[in-house]
């Protein structure tokens, strides 16, 4: 029994992830590194919603205030980011749905040691 917890024990340590660049790897990881923190644009779709009622042909909230009036309380939802096409928040029939879309930079991918091993040595990133 001592045996067996002893050669799991030792499969564990084998396992776990690499904590530390090889000093052979280092220039490489240097690119790698410099691959990843390229900025690349990344579109971000927030939807939101408005409760409103149609009086007269004209879009109000449930108090009677036109939509015009402010500040105007919008319920965001909680997953902001979303795939172009799908909304994340349920709409009710009294309620308009308001969707932002922003542009925003963002690193390549996070660098990390586990992840260039795993995947920039073995050529699973496209470079």
């Amino acid at each position: 029994m001592k045996l067996l917890l002893l050669i799991l024990l030792l499969i564990t340590f084998n396992v776990t992830a690499q904590t530390y660049v090889k000093v052979a790897d280092k220039p490489e990881y240097a690119k790698y590194e410099q691959w990843c923190k390229v900025k690349i644009n990344k579109t971000v779709y927030q939807y939101g919603k408005y409760k409103v009622m149609k009086i007269n042909g004209q879009y109000s909230d449930s108090l009677g205030n036109y939509v015009a009036v402010n500040p105007v309380k919008i319920v965001w939802s909680e997953g902001v980011v979303s795939p172009e096409g799908r909304n994340s928040i349920t709409v009710d029939p009294n309620e308009m749905c308001i969707r932002v879309v922003t542009t925003i930079q963002v690193w390549r991918r996070y660098p990390s040691i586990a992840d260039f091993y795993a995947n920039w040595v073995t050529n699973k990133i496209a470079k």
